[in-house]
């Protein structure tokens, strides 16, 4: 007798954030007072350069955003840069350069 096992199947997940950049955010959020915010996240062509990654606050989504909510912080992002960022991690640091 054989045993058939089917393929799992693991998704990875569009975008995700880490502890510190999840208080971070909630801590901005709180300030600014407003609960429709979003962190919107994007990637732009850059030419020569190659692409762009940027960040900033949405308070609202277009049709076809993907949203992903962690821990209470909603992340979009536009179906083009959607097929960049897949299984990217956004983290914090408190640093002068960045890190």
């Amino acid at each position: 007798m054989a045993i058939e096992q089917s393929p799992t199947t693991i998704e990875t997940p569009l975008v995700s954030l880490t502890p510190k950049a999840t208080d971070k955010l909630r801590e901005v959020l709180s300030k600014q007072e407003r609960q429709d915010l979003a962190l919107r996240v994007y990637v732009t062509p850059g030419g020569c350069s190659g692409f762009s990654y940027g960040m900033t606050f949405a308070d609202g989504t277009e049709e076809d955003d993907a949203i992903v909510v962690q821990d209470g912080v909603r992340v979009v992002v536009d179906p083009m840069s959607a097929m960049y960022l897949k299984g990217s991690e956004i983290d914090f640091v408190d640093a002068l350069m960045g890190g």
